[in-house]
């Protein structure tokens, strides 16, 4: 995947094959992070389980929102085809915002559903069969995350 042009707040990029594959298997994997991931503190008691279920539904809310969006967006993709071995995409800088937060959601789902490895774990990682295709979808989105912010910065 790479930055072709910027013009505005609209960035053209392209992807091979497997590129475009891969991206779309990523974000197919929304919503993976658990509602109640977000969290207001450590424990939650009689004071605060009210403001909690706020946080949750608002989260919830923005989920379907998201998810709604997620389909709408898929069967949108206008890929423009060079010899159907490179795809051409143009997304708005807005776009491209809503996209990392996708992103965002099912990488930190899938570290969540991993055991939340840290850099120094990764190589200690017990993963089993039920759970070892996340880490992958948790590295793909990061790639394709790193990916989107790298060209938002190069267009700035």
């Amino acid at each position: 995947m790479k930055l072709l042009s910027s013009k505005k707040d609209t960035l053209v990029f392209e992807f091979t094959t497997k590129e475009k594959e891969l991206f779309l298997a990523a974000i197919s994997f929304y919503p993976l992070l658990n509602p109640d991931y977000h969290r207001l503190s450590k424990t939650v008691d009689e004071k605060n389980a009210a403001e909690q279920q706020l946080l949750r539904d608002a989260m919830e809310e923005q989920r379907r929102d998201h998810k709604k969006q997620l389909e709408e967006f898929i069967d949108s993709i206008d890929w423009e085809g060079e010899n159907g071995k490179k795809f051409q995409i143009s997304l708005s800088t807005e776009r491209i915002d809503w996209l990392l937060r996708v992103l965002n959601d099912v990488r930190v789902g899938a570290w969540d559903i991993v055991g939340r490895p840290n850099h120094e774990q990764r190589d200690k990682i017990n993963l089993q069969s039920k759970n070892s295709h996340y880490y992958g979808v948790m590295e793909l989105s990061g790639f394709f995350q790193t990916a989107f912010l790298h060209a938002l910065e190069r267009a700035s």
